[in-house]
């Protein structure tokens, strides 16, 4: 054997080794039982895996959205920019989620459609997906100021208070019907006993409501159950513009118990403008909170970029003393009060979250805020009983087209069609060990393409064969034969696989979904196909008869 030869081999076996390094996972996967995915933990069977070959939506199964931006109160001119804005965020929080190659696309002006393979918890998939995650540093006004507002807000409720005259209490005395939200203000004021006339605490509606009262450096707190009452009042009380433009009223995001067990809830007085909002957020990370109240709690650290620094420390420095509301969605995360001037720009959300709760929120924050909320106008699961149905007949045409193939290679080309044989066996593996180094996904439609890219293999093989036929024919010795033979066959091949080639690009960058899936199999398959019929074929050819021994070759 000489030294070219030599490296030839050395090549071949060294890429073949390479390709069973890379599928070794797979075979590993997929030859688990029943019982032995039950005995691993799911962090074990996910890293499986994650390194084994990944299946698309209509193999494995997964989730389908259809989602609609709401661009009602949005100029006309800029929404499509919001379309762009939202499909990049979509886009960026399904990256961070980990899900392998998700198709996120335009479908027509206003909808988004999203395909997630492999998804299985739908409900924290679409929380993920639709939630608004717009964060803000509010800072929060002092217990005497928002005292003094919720007294002038019930003198205000005290003279729209219904009298024993008039029991509809639809309209105060002086008030213009139907205006802002004094219907609304009018019939809770009617149903609630607090408001009656004559009773003590008819002009203390929100403030007798409150825990405790509002002392100078608290903030004011509800007991669960009489929640949605304060909102109702507050939110009709904005609308008749009673509550000042420079302030906003704000619930806490979850309950918290006091020493008897009942449930309370905070709600802040806060300024309406923002200091600081989260498009100064550079990071965000999920981390364990060591002063949670529950074991095991989870909270989210965040970095600030160079602007945030600098707005976050001249606020806290302007501010000591007081409470700075970190609000997500518009309700309040955590309020902690500023002891020093922060100059690190560095802060926490804290909540108790579950690890699953913090690492989510860290993946929104880090995508950035919705532009435009989002409506999900179809929500479709692909089952996995669908997906396995899908493999197995892929399966059986694969196998059975093969069979045929190899088949009448064997018989109509004899030996060299065993040598074929082997280059399309291998042609298989290489297409599969790239997929997986890749993290390309496999779908329905890459099987066929699998299936055509045997096809073209074959065809490269018998163009060769019979150039090799040919040259024997007019007298070639054998190695004189086989090397005239790729030689004439080889711009024919390169010519009709660049060209197809060329196609599956343009398909490729220009497809979607299930076309993408082709594209990505047949581009990857035709340059597979190139190496094992021109290089692997000649070089077991090459080493049949470079010893000489091989003086006809059964072609």
């Amino acid at each position: 054997m000489n030294i070219s030869m030599r490296w030839k081999v050395i090549l071949i076996l060294g890429v073949v080794a390479l390709a069973v390094f890379f599928l070794w996972p797979t075979w590993q996967y997929q030859s688990l039982s029943a019982e032995d995915r039950a005995s691993m933990t799911e962090e074990e069977l996910q890293g499986m895996k994650n390194e084994s070959l990944r299946l698309g939506l209509d193999l494995q199964g997964g989730m389908h959205l259809v989602l609609e931006i709401d661009d009602s109160k949005v100029e006309e001119g800029s929404a499509s920019d919001l379309m762009d804005r939202a499909l990049e965020v979509i886009r960026n929080r399904i990256d961070e989620f980990g899900v392998s190659e998700p198709v996120v696309q335009k479908a027509g002006e206003k909808r988004i459609i999203v395909e997630l393979a492999g998804v299985d918890d739908f409900e924290r998939a679409e929380s993920i997906i639709r939630k608004a995650a717009v964060l803000e540093f509010r800072m929060v006004r002092s217990g005497a100021e928002t005292r003094r507002v919720l007294e002038d807000l019930d003198r205000e409720l005290a003279r729209l208070a219904p009298s024993p005259a008039d029991t509809s209490g639809a309209e105060g005395e002086g008030a213009a019907p139907d205006a802002g939200g004094l219907s609304r203000i009018g019939a809770l004021l009617s149903a609630d006993p607090l408001a009656e006339s004559g009773s003590p605490l008819s002009s203390r509606v929100l403030y007798s409501s409150i825990s405790g009262k509002v002392a100078v450096n608290e903030v004011a707190s509800v007991t669960e159950s009489e929640v949605s009452r304060v909102t109702e009042y507050l939110e009709g009380l904005a609308e008749r513009g009673h509550i000042p433009s420079d302030v906003e009223f704000l619930w806490n995001a979850e309950p918290y118990l006091d020493g008897t067990g009942t449930e309370f809830r905070r709600f802040y007085m806060l300024d309406s403008r923002p200091e600081l909002t989260g498009e100064v957020l550079k990071d965000a990370r999920a981390q364990p909170d060591q002063n949670s109240s529950v074991p095991g709690g989870f909270l989210v650290n965040f970095d600030l970029n160079r602007m945030g620094k600098r707005l976050f420390s001249r606020t806290t420095g302007e501010n000591v003393g007081r409470l700075m509301a970190i609000v997500l969605d518009n309700k309040v995360k955590s309020a902690p009060e500023i002891q020093d001037k922060i100059r690190g720009g560095t802060a926490s959300i804290t909540g108790s979250f579950t690890p699953e709760e913090a690492a989510d929120l860290a993946i929104v924050l880090r995508a950035g805020a919705l532009p435009v909320p989002i409506r999900v106008m179809e929500q479709r699961a692909v089952g996995p009983s669908l997906g396995q149905d899908s493999i197995d007949m892929g399966r059986k045409a694969l196998l059975y087209g093969l069979v045929i193939v190899l088949a009448f290679m064997v018989l109509y080309y004899r030996g060299a069609g065993l040598v074929a044989v082997v280059a399309l066996v291998l042609n298989l593996v290489f297409l599969l060990a790239i997929l997986i180094y890749l993290k390309a996904v496999l779908t329905l439609p890459g099987i066929a393409g699998f299936v055509l890219t045997v096809g073209i293999a074959v065809d490269a093989n018998v163009l060769i064969f019979e150039r090799i036929r040919e040259e024997l024919a007019v007298g070639q010795s054998v190695r004189n034969a086989i090397g005239r033979g790729y030689d004439r066959a080889f711009r024919t091949i390169l010519d009709a696989n660049v060209t197809t080639l060329i196609t599956a690009l343009v398909l490729l960058r220009f497809g979607t979904g299930p076309i993408k899936g082709f594209a990505v199999t047949l581009s990857i398959g035709i340059i597979v196909s190139m190496f094992t019929a021109l290089f692997v074929t000649r070089a077991i050819l090459d080493l049949m008869t470079s010893s000489g021994r091989v003086r006809k070759l059964s072609i």
